[in-house]
């Protein structure tokens, strides 16, 4: 699983980053990027352990 920040900016107040994923890259608020990444890092650990148990 290939992600990375690439960049991070202020916008209008915002905390933006742009974040460079497997199938492209998108901008996004850093707090979105916070929820998507642990949401993918805990299926990304489950569908290991089911890998292994099976």
């Amino acid at each position: 699983m290939d992600k990375e920040i690439i960049l991070d900016f202020i916008c209008y107040g915002k905390h933006m980053v742009v974040v460079k994923l497997e199938h492209g890259t998108h901008v996004m608020y850093i707090d979105e990027w916070k929820r998507t990444s642990k949401k993918r890092h805990l299926e990304h650990r489950d569908k290991k352990r089911k890998c292994k148990t099976a």
